[in-house]
């Protein structure tokens, strides 16, 4: 997320899960209990869900897209 002047200011993690029936806040709060010993610049502060998976390249890897 970015404030008023186009700095980031917030870790945003994108997941894409297969089955519709998992619950999202339990991966936030598995999330945040990985993150408890990081320094706050590197927490991931919200988790979100994709609806589609991600676009991969020819060698499998995520392809990394400018929003």
């Amino acid at each position: 997320d970015k404030n008023e002047f186009g700095q980031e200011v917030a870790l945003k993690a994108l997941v894409y899960i297969e089955d519709e029936n998992t619950d999202v806040s339990a991966l936030s709060d598995d999330v945040k209990k990985a993150c408890d010993g990081l320094p706050p610049y590197k927490r991931v502060t919200k988790v979100e869900r994709r609806s589609e998976p991600f676009e991969k390249t020819t060698t499998n890897k995520i392809k990394r897209t400018p929003d």
